[in-house]
């Protein structure tokens, strides 16, 4: 089964001379359009390929395989006055994901428009970004394909988070308050007076620790979840559940 790592077939291990063929390896930036069940914004999504080094350098400006792409994703929201527009979200992505990339690692970044007025209170933004984003769990989860899979945090307090921007990009390195971290559905065994969600500011400063934080699963998440076909259980459960509601629905709205 597809682990969701992009590997290079470089023969056996004992076959020293297929290995040294291949060449060396470099990593390239891909961002691409996302899937966004709010079709009125855009959504787009940045990781990284590893490509070997030659003349035939491929489009990264293309859309990437669902081999490729990693399962594993950080989930943000653009909230600023700029968000509605393609090319900002594009732009946005990558400066974020290659701001981080030391600490990704087999991760994407999906970066949603999401824009507001700015002089939008913290507790409306995240109100509106963790509708949206339930919604959009079920909606890709809906599918049945793992491509653009958004997972939990497998952690044992919060199920799910995101990450706000909450400034323009020309106030981040003289505001505190650029972004917002967001935890939300609490688990039931996570006994905390914590509201839920719970929220609150950082800096630029802190996203890094911000983006590991949303990733810190990863290995169980490619070596366990992935490896050991409990991803696509999981999202056989979740799409033949979504299939069933929506089959009763026109019947729901007949009795009516």
């Amino acid at each position: 089964m597809d682990s969701g790592y992009l590997t290079m077939d470089s023969g056996s291990d004992s076959d020293s001379d297929a290995e040294s063929s291949i060449g060396p390896t470099y990593p390239k930036v891909v961002v691409e359009r996302a899937p966004n069940h709010d079709n009125t914004n855009p959504c787009f999504t940045a990781w990284e390929l590893c490509v070997e080094a030659s003349d035939d350098i491929p489009d990264v400006s293309a859309p990437g395989s669902a081999e490729q792409r990693p399962k594993l994703s950080v989930q943000m929201y653009d909230t600023t006055l700029e968000a509605g527009d393609d090319e900002h979200i594009r732009a946005l992505v990558r400066r974020i994901y290659e701001e981080t990339e030391d600490r990704i690692g087999n991760c994407r970044i999906d970066l949603y428009g999401l824009p507001m007025p700015v002089d939008t209170e913290g507790e409306e933004r995240v109100t509106r970004c963790v509708a949206h984003q339930k919604a959009e769990i079920a909606t890709r989860n809906a599918t049945g394909r793992s491509d653009f899979f958004i997972p939990p945090t497998f952690g044992d307090q919060w199920d799910r988070g995101i990450i706000i921007v909450n400034k323009p990009e020309r106030d981040w390195h003289d505001d505190y308050s650029s972004f917002i971290c967001v935890d939300f559905d609490k688990l039931p065994k996570y006994r905390s007076p914590r509201p839920d969600p719970h929220w609150e500011h950082c800096g630029l400063n802190s996203l890094d620790e911000a983006v590991s934080s949303l990733r810190e699963s990863r290995q169980w998440f490619y070596d366990c979840y992935v490896l050991e076909g409990i991803i696509d259980r999981d999202l056989e459960n979740w799409s033949r559940h979504s299939n069933r509601a929506l089959e009763r629905r026109p019947a729901e709205s007949t009795a009516s």
